[in-house]
């Protein structure tokens, strides 16, 4: 037998919850313990139970413990006596199963509950958490449990308010009991649907659809505060009317999360069987499009956000009537029509962010913001607007009080200082072009002008319209030669990932010659993980940092030897260029 000082106090943690430890505690007036990431899954024993022999009992006024949970956990009546606990959060977490007394011997007192990152998949009876009466915070984020367990686990607290309700990324794959596809169902929403709930996270669940208007069957939806639906793949198509029902019963709400939605490309190909042909799908039926579709914001609205959103279609217009929202983001939207906002009253937005759309389709869409100022307007093809001889100065007038404008990778090689006419309190510019230029002014033209191949990049040779999906994989695809520029921010480019995919399976799957990695101002060390499966087959260059005349030629000379040592220029149809 060993005190529990010695364990808790040694440099490395040494408390195994099967041991027998004295009650020497000097700690009585301790009120936060933290003795979690002590048991490791190789102590457990898959049939045998574990008694948490800790001497708690002298602990009555510890308000915060972490601590794992482990096996089949048994909680034995000393942990009683904590009668001011209020926060329990479980660490190293691998347990086989969650029965209605596992937490019986826990004191009532407790009103937080955190249980996130268990290891495997487990059972949870469905009155696992009778035991906490008050409890108000409910995390079980990032376990495994899936979200119909997760929805069962309520069942104690039917018709009581929660602070916090965390579900995030709970469903996964691999479990069997439950379909990866969750449907939000009447039976589902039994118990969760009678709460007053003041933030839900129900994100990354892989929710594909509400059926039976069971978004509808919230009794308190004025009770909502905070929703976090993101990364989840229901369409609106055949629900629309009851969403915007929902979303008109928020009263109160907030915050709302409504971001990385992949429901659909604007301009799909489909293979014609009777003509050997891609057919590009470029207008759409018009009679599965809904007309005229509006949705109203709560006037309490303080932030929107749905970023990263492709579909074919959402709404024509969002309203905000005498609102209260002051962030807003709809960055990377990518839809067939893009929304148009409506403000009604006085507008109070401070921060807008419409990065990576198309500036000729987002300018015209907002009103006077005069509170405005914060405008994000990163990777928005400005330079096609700045370049117009027809465009008219003053652009940002909607926008006179900004003082933070972020212009950054637009490929913008002269501002004309009176497109910023009217912008008399701007502070912050951002400008930054990160690799752009080296492109642009060293790479592009040695590789036509001297060399004589063509590069296909996006500043010139995108087409206004098209889908940034579509028009990177037909690059890709048609092109010999693949060359990424890796910069140091190359992991934070919201296409890098996507475009070393695309390269893969064209080097995999048809004749792609050469895929030529250039690493600029980055060692090699900090190259993004995704090379990894094909490093074999990847030519890397070192571009050197200072523009040194004997450097910079053996890296020109390396990259010329690559891409011309067996091929005929004449017949090299396309090669394609990933910025950054």
């Amino acid at each position: 037998m060993s005190t529990i000082a010695h364990a808790i106090g040694s440099f490395v943690n040494s408390l195994n919850l099967t041991d027998s430890y004295s009650a020497s505690i000097p700690f009585l007036n301790l009120t936060e313990l933290g003795i979690g990431q002590n048991m490791m899954e190789t102590d457990c024993d898959e049939s045998a139970e574990i008694s948490y022999n800790i001497p708690v009992e002298h602990l009555t006024k510890l308000r915060n413990l972490t601590i794992d949970l482990v096996c089949f956990p048994y909680f034995p009546n000393q942990f009683r006596v904590m009668v001011e606990l209020t926060n329990i959060r479980f660490k190293n977490c691998f347990i086989n199963h969650l029965t209605n007394d596992t937490f019986r011997n826990l004191p009532e007192s407790i009103t937080e509950f955190y249980m996130n990152n268990c290891n495997n998949f487990f059972v949870v009876e469905i009155d696992a958490l009778r035991h906490f009466p008050k409890l108000s915070v409910l995390d079980v984020s990032k376990s495994p449990i899936h979200l119909v367990q997760a929805f069962r686990m309520l069942y104690p607290f039917e018709n009581q308010t929660m602070e916090i309700i965390n579900f995030h990324d709970v469903t996964f794959a691999k479990v069997k009991i439950f379909y990866y596809d969750v449907e939000l169902t009447e039976e589902m929403m039994s118990y969760i649907k009678t709460m007053c709930i003041k933030t839900l996270d129900i994100s990354f669940n892989n929710i594909v659809a509400f059926r039976n208007n069971s978004l509808l069957a919230f009794e308190h939806p004025e009770c909502f505060k905070k929703i976090h639906l993101t990364e989840n793949n229901f369409s609106f198509k055949y629900f629309i009317e009851e969403f915007m029902e929902f979303f008109k019963r928020l009263t109160n709400l907030e915050i709302y999360d409504h971001s990385y939605f992949a429901l659909g490309y604007r301009n799909p190909k489909f293979y014609n069987d009777t003509t050997s042909r891609i057919d590009e799908v470029i207008t759409q039926n018009s009679s599965s499009m809904p007309k005229n579709v509006v949705l109203y914001a709560p006037k309490s609205l303080k932030e929107f956000r749905a970023t990263h959103m492709m579909a074919k279609f959402l709404f024509d217009e969002v309203v905000f009537n005498e609102s209260s929202l002051e962030k807003f983001d709809v960055s990377e939207f990518d839809t067939i029509i893009f929304l148009k906002f409506t403000f009604i009253g006085k507008n109070r937005v401070k921060s807008l962010d419409i990065s990576g759309i198309n500036a000729d389709r987002t300018l015209d869409k907002f009103p006077l913001m005069s509170n405005l100022t914060t405008l994000r307007m990163s990777k928005a093809k400005l330079f096609r607007i700045f370049n117009d001889s027809n465009s008219h100065f003053g652009i940002f007038n909607w926008a006179p009080n900004v003082e933070y404008l972020d212009l950054s990778n637009n490929y913008i090689w002269v501002l004309n200082r009176r497109f910023l006419d009217g912008l008399k309190h701007l502070k912050y510019l951002n400008l930054q072009d990160d690799g752009v230029s080296f492109i642009k002014n060293i790479l592009q033209p040695k590789i036509e002008q001297e060399w004589g191949l063509t590069m296909c990049c996006e500043d010139r040779d995108f087409f206004i319209g098209d889908s940034i999906v579509d028009a990177r994989t037909v690059s890709i695809h048609e092109s010999r030669h693949i060359i990424f520029i890796v910069t140091p921010s190359f992991r934070e480019r919201e296409w890098s990932s996507f475009e070393i995919e695309r390269a893969k399976y064209e080097k995999f799957s048809r004749d792609l010659q050469k895929i030529i990695v250039i690493a600029k101002c980055i060692a090699t060390k900090d190259m993004p993980s995704e090379f990894a499966t094909v490093w074999k087959d990847v030519s890397l260059i070192e571009w050197p940092i200072d523009i040194d005349g004997i450097n910079m030629s053996l890296a020109e000379t390396t990259a010329m030897f690559l891409l011309l040592d067996t091929y005929d220029c004449n017949n090299l149809k396309c090669l394609f260029c990933s910025l950054k």
